[in-house]
């Protein structure tokens, strides 16, 4: 057990090949890389201080199946998840910015990204290799890119239409502009200390399938930004 006074981690975990399970600590601020490189681990929760994953950090976590990521994460660095080749679906969270060289290289079991608006940059080889990836949808305006960020991805990539700077094909991808949903701006029609009353109707669709439509909302001081199933978010989900 990792004491709850930890706040930086750095290679702790390194080539512990028979490591399968590990929870960290609640403080944790900082993971610095290779901290749980070649490890057994199939599961892992990051904790919400946590801006950045560090170089390398789950490379090589060949039994890694699902994480969790705060939705305060900014960063995801080279190699952080290179060769996860049992990681199947992760979710982006919506602060982050970059994603690093090879960060997803050799994935070969997601079969799908959906990469947030806030995003800017991908790095080489960033999902290279990643084979079993059905689409690849961008929320934002084109991040940069290399020729080689896509290699060997063949699925197709989707953007909203009136996002900025694309191009297709997008350093390999066959890129298609989809509608958005048109929601009304939500607004306020009552507050008190424990109840709110928001409007707001979703009132067209948009190119895609709607999964859900409802209320999201987290205390600030832990969730600035809420999304769906993100961290301390409460789902009202009416359909």
């Amino acid at each position: 057990t990792i004491p709850d006074s930890v706040t930086y981690l750095g290679e702790a975990f390194q080539n512990c090949t028979n490591l399968a399970s590990v929870t960290l600590p609640s403080g944790l601020t900082s993971l610095a890389g290779y901290n749980f490189y070649g490890t057994k681990i199939t599961s892992i929760t990051i904790p919400a201080g946590v801006t950045s994953i560090g170089p390398a950090d789950f490379g090589a976590c060949s039994l890694l199946t699902s994480i969790v990521l705060p939705s305060g994460l900014t960063s995801i660095a080279a190699s952080a998840f290179v060769n996860c080749t049992s990681l199947t679906s992760i979710t982006i969270p919506s602060a982050v910015t970059s994603i690093g060289d090879s960060a997803f290289l050799g994935c070969t079991a997601l079969s799908s990204i959906t990469l947030p608006g806030s995003l800017t940059s991908l790095g080489t080889s960033t999902f290279s290799g990643c084979t079993g990836l059905a689409s690849v949808y961008f929320q934002g305006n084109a991040p940069t890119a290399s020729s080689n960020t896509f290699t060997s991805v063949t699925a197709p990539g989707y953007r909203a239409s009136d996002a900025t700077g694309w191009s297709s094909p997008f350093y390999g991808l066959t890129m298609t502009a989809q509608n958005r949903p048109t929601v009304t701006t939500p607004t306020s029609a009552s507050i008190a200390a424990t109840t709110a009353t928001l409007g707001g109707n979703v009132t067209a669709a948009g190119d895609t399938s709607l999964t859900a439509v409802g209320v999201v909302y987290a205390p600030t001081t832990t969730n600035a930004n809420p999304q769906l199933n993100g961290t301390s978010v409460t789902n009202l989900t009416s359909s």
